[in-house]
């Protein structure tokens, strides 16, 4: 392992280098050279990947979350990097087109507006907070608000491989469902078995609709009007459980019948009695 950890470093220290050069020479690089940087990231960012995959599984689980994190900083910054380069090498290609144009058809080159590079790579330099992932525990009542997100920031993103999305996966799921991946190697082909693994035993729909339902049913009451912060913590679990299940297709009028009298037994009773006259 340790001829691997020096074999990364030695690939970070490239890949650092690399990045602070195209920062600090963003606006005054020449196609030739964005078209250079560009293919020579790539080239490292591959070997990183390689390396990457080589080492998870010899990482010892307390040290995991540091190392993903590592791992996905790296990932972002070759990424924004690569962005920069690409819409370098476009804007210059515009202007070297728009300037050809320009030649054929009698007029001077000089009049060719450039790019405004400047603002492209101020914009390409911003960096936007980072996405918490929602962690999965493992209860069933949280698997929908966990996929719904996960799904639209890793599985969807056309920006990460499936070894990517494995671990972003791997990091986000926690407690003894976590072992339940730990089993797999950290190879492309494992995300699509390990999502499918996970989507049965949590993504039944009938068995989180009894689960919102058997939720509702075991309310905790709430005894004074007022006792404003439970109150307000019926009120909000209601709403969840309410959106959940509209969520899973069942819609309020199939089970607003059960849902009042359940309401009712939950809430204080001098409320209950101004309500029913």
């Amino acid at each position: 392992m340790e001829r691997l950890l020096k074999k990364r470093r030695v690939l970070r220290s490239q890949i650092t280098k690399l990045t602070n050069e195209t920062e600090e020479r963003q606006a005054s690089l020449t196609i030739t050279e964005a078209v250079s940087f560009h293919a020579r990231l790539i080239k490292l960012q591959q070997q990183l990947e390689h390396v990457n995959e080589e080492i998870e599984p010899l990482v010892p689980e307390e040290d995991a979350e540091n190392e993903y994190q590592q791992v996905y900083d790296y990932q972002d910054r070759i990424t924004s990097c690569l962005a920069g380069l690409q819409l370098r090498v476009d804007s210059g290609s515009s202007t070297t087109q728009a300037a050809v144009n320009s030649a054929g058809s009698g007029t001077a080159i000089q009049t060719t507006t450039p790019a405004p590079i400047t603002t492209t790579s101020v914009k390409t330099r911003v960096k936007l907070p980072k996405i918490e992932l929602i962690k999965f525990t493992g209860r069933r009542s949280d698997w929908q608000a966990f996929w719904e997100v996960f799904e639209q920031v890793v599985d969807k993103n056309e920006d990460l491989t499936d070894t990517d999305r494995f671990h972003y996966l791997r990091a986000s799921v926690t407690g003894d469902e976590a072992a339940a991946l730990t089993g797999l190697p950290s190879m492309s082909r494992c995300y699509n078995d390990a999502i499918q693994l996970l989507r049965k035993r949590f993504g039944n729909e009938g068995l989180l609709v009894q689960e919102h339902l058997k939720s509702l049913i075991d309310l905790k009451p709430v005894r004074s009007s007022e006792d404003v912060c439970g109150l307000r913590r019926l009120y909000d679990t209601l709403a969840a459980h309410i959106r959940g299940l509209e969520a899973l297709g069942r819609k309020l009028d199939t089970f607003s019948s059960m849902l009042l009298p359940i309401a009712q037994r939950a809430m204080p009773r001098d409320i209950l009695l101004d309500f029913n006259r």
